[in-house]
């Protein structure tokens, strides 16, 4: 079944911003960006392999890495990797169990706590880092730096993107 999708130009000043209409064959969109993704999954679980480390947890550490500048807690994480605050709450237990992960208790709030890798946490998040940029070079061989710098922008765009309300008929 196709879905008509309503074309807003700049500029617009009608009701509907039905200038123009598309239609998309929404069975082939969503098996295309299945395949990428679960691709994409498939690489990064393999380059991991070796580590003994899930994606995912892989994911929240190099974050906590990349934003220790930053003060980071288990509700800045849930938030940005679209998580429930216990399912969080558990994966960065594990972490800490692990000794990947420490917490600090706020001076200002006990109820909050901010994170940072240890420096076993740190090493295997840059292990990981360099398995996966490898698994990556080698499964994006055949596009172009412009390809790929299209498919990153475009893909933003796309998620960036805000669902109009659905409109009555």
């Amino acid at each position: 079944m196709a879905l008509k999708v309503p074309i807003r130009f700049r500029g617009d000043t009608s009701e509907t911003g039905l200038e123009a209409e598309r239609i998309f064959n929404m069975v082939n969109w969503y098996i295309l960006h299945s395949r990428t993704n679960n691709a994409l999954k498939i690489i990064i679980a393999r380059a991991l392999e070796g580590l003994e480390i899930t994606f995912q947890e892989w994911i929240v550490m190099k974050s906590i890495v990349d934003n220790e500048q930053s003060e980071v807690t288990v509700s800045s994480l849930a938030e940005m990797f679209d998580m429930n605050m216990p399912q969080t709450a558990v994966l960065i237990k594990s972490l800490i169990k692990r000794n990947l992960v420490r917490q600090k208790v706020s001076l200002k709030d006990r109820r909050v706590k901010y994170l940072s890798c240890s420096r076993r946490g740190i090493k295997l998040v840059y292990d990981g880092d360099q398995a996966i940029q490898h698994a990556m070079r080698y499964w994006l061989f055949d596009l172009t730096d412009s390809e790929i710098v299209t498919y990153l922008d475009i893909t933003k765009k796309i998620s960036n993107f805000e669902i109009p309300p659905t409109q009555q008929l």
